[in-house]
């Protein structure tokens, strides 16, 4: 018999795979295969996957060229198109950990509704550096996707690649994962394109012990602050913008008081400003012009940057 839940590993590091693979060993369902996809890692997976043959599900291809280094979305396709005809995807990371009764609560959803929509698991997370979890905000049982867009901005929901179980079909249908420089983004925007295309938009599973915990980490990029990482993640929010400003365009029914609205596109600017003492001047002025030439609202860009400009000027005397 197949399984039903493909869930599979873009896999590059070695530091934290065992727990990883441990706690997908530990799941209440064994309705699932685990696909490991190593993207030409210098580390030795194959000897860490080896250790669970037999115990679940399990198939390791290694890549013989890497990609996630350039193109991380793209390594995340040619990772899942590693998986079979499994009706549900879930793209999960060589980091995090899921608690033992995640996939026997997805496949306990209805299944119509596991069929058709945007499925998510509550988030917690783990500070590697003092092993403490912290529970993240509960998602409500269905969230629309203009509801999620806007608690998303609001800084009132957090969400990663990992805690989303999407339907084969809506990731067909829909086209996959949005391609932005180092991912940045990419799963948000996603989410919010996946759950327009939902009957139900987001369904949330907040069942006990069925938790996705993201692992906070000296390895992963979300923390890196470095000046090229963060002039590349100013970029993508950018992208991100004129994403999202395009596609309310296309989708008034789904978003009928947001179009074009500058409260929905504001946080690329926001950022270059909150980011403003790593950046040089003529960053911040290249980013505001990007963001004008892109994204639009080129008085509010330009404000940004003379306020952005004055702020550093001043945090000099």
């Amino acid at each position: 018999m197949s399984a039903s839940v493909a869930i599979i590993i873009p896999a590059y590091k070695p530091d934290f795979l065992r727990q990883t693979l441990d706690s997908i060993s530990r799941q209440s369902s064994r309705d699932f295969h685990v696909y490991v996809a190593d993207d030409c890692s210098p580390h030795d997976l194959k000897s860490i996957v080896s250790g669970f043959e037999g115990l679940i599900p399990l198939s390791y291809h290694r890549f013989e060229a890497n990609m996630g280094g350039s193109d991380l979305v793209g390594h995340w396709h040619r990772s899942i198109a590693l998986s079979h005809e499994e009706p549900y995807l879930w793209l999960f990371s060589d980091d995090d950990i899921m608690e033992p009764e995640c996939v026997e609560s997805f496949m306990k959803i209805p299944k119509d509704l596991r069929d058709n929509n945007l499925v998510h698991f509550d988030l917690a997370v783990l500070d590697s550096a003092s092993g403490i979890i912290s529970p993240r905000p509960a998602y409500p049982t269905r969230l629309s996707a203009e509801e999620y867009l806007k608690a998303k901005l609001e800084g009132r929901l957090v969400s990663y690649v990992v805690e989303f179980i999407m339907p084969r079909k809506l990731f067909n249908h829909t086209g996959g994962f949005e391609n932005f420089d180092l991912a940045w983004g990419s799963d948000f925007m996603t989410w919010v394109k996946m759950a327009s295309a939902s009957p139900d938009g987001i369904v949330g599973i907040n069942n006990p012990g069925s938790r996705v915990i993201w692992r906070q980490s000296g390895v992963n990029i979300s923390p890196d602050s470095s000046y090229p990482v963060t002039l590349r993640k100013l970029n993508s929010l950018i992208r991100n913008a004129a994403f999202l400003q395009s596609f309310m365009h296309r989708h008034p029914d789904r978003f009928p008081l947001s179009q074009g609205d500058f409260r929905w596109l504001r946080f690329p600017l926001g950022e270059i400003f909150r980011k403003r003492a790593i950046l040089s001047r003529r960053d911040v002025r290249d980013l505001c012009r990007t963001y004008s030439r892109t994204v639009g609202f080129r008085l509010r860009a330009h404000a940004v940057s003379v306020l952005t400009l004055t702020a550093k000027f001043l945090s000099r005397k």
